[in-house]
C-alpha cells in the first residue's frame, strides 16, 4: 500500500513557532471541507500540513463533514422522493432500508433435484458455465 508522504509530520525548522489557531484559517477550512475538499487539496489551500490542520481544527473539520453529508443526504431525499429518480431510489433502499439484490438461478434437470439456495456466489457463477457449456456442446457422432 502507497503511503502519502504529505500525512507524514514535518519536523519544524528550529525557531519556527508552534501553529496556533486561527479564525480566518479555521473559516476558510470550514468552506473548502463544507464543499467536499479533500484534506490534501484544505492544506494546499491554507499552507499548514495535514497534521497541523488535524490537530488544530478537528472541530471544525468534524462540523464541516457533518454539514456537507446532511448538505448530500437532503439533495439525494429531495431527487429520490421529488423528482422520483429510480436509482436514488434504489441507493435508498439499500443503504437506509438494507435492501440487497439477490440472483436467482433456476436449473431443471430432469431427474437431479438441488437446492441452489446453499451454494456461494462462485459457485453458482461456475455451475452456470458449467450449463452454459453443455448446452452448446456438439451432438455426439451417433446422432444421439
Amino acid at each position: 500500500m502507497a503511503h502519502d508522504e504529505s500525512l507524514k509530520p514535518k519536523k519544524r525548522t528550529p525557531g519556527t513557532p508552534e501553529h496556533v489557531w486561527d479564525e480566518t484559517i479555521a473559516a476558510r477550512i470550514v468552506e473548502c471541507c463544507s464543499s467536499g475538499w479533500t484534506r490534501k487539496d484544505i492544506a494546499n489551500e491554507v499552507g499548514i500540513s495535514i497534521p497541523t490542520i488535524l490537530k488544530h481544527y478537528r472541530a471544525e473539520l468534524d462540523e464541516a463533514d457533518a454539514v456537507a453529508n446532511d448538505t448530500i443526504k437532503n439533495t439525494l431525499f429531495k431527487v429520490a422522493t421529488e423528482d422520483r429518480s429510480v436509482p436514488a431510489l434504489i441507493f435508498w433502499c439499500k443503504v437506509r432500508m438494507g435492501w440487497v439484490e439477490k440472483a436467482k438461478l433456476e436449473v431443471s434437470t430432469p431427474g437431479a433435484e438441488m437446492d441452489l439456495s446453499k451454494l456461494s456466489t462462485d459457485e453458482l457463477i461456475q455451475l452456470e458455465k458449467l450449463h452454459a457449456k453443455a448446452s452448446i456442446a456438439p451432438a455426439s457422432p451417433s446422432g444421439d
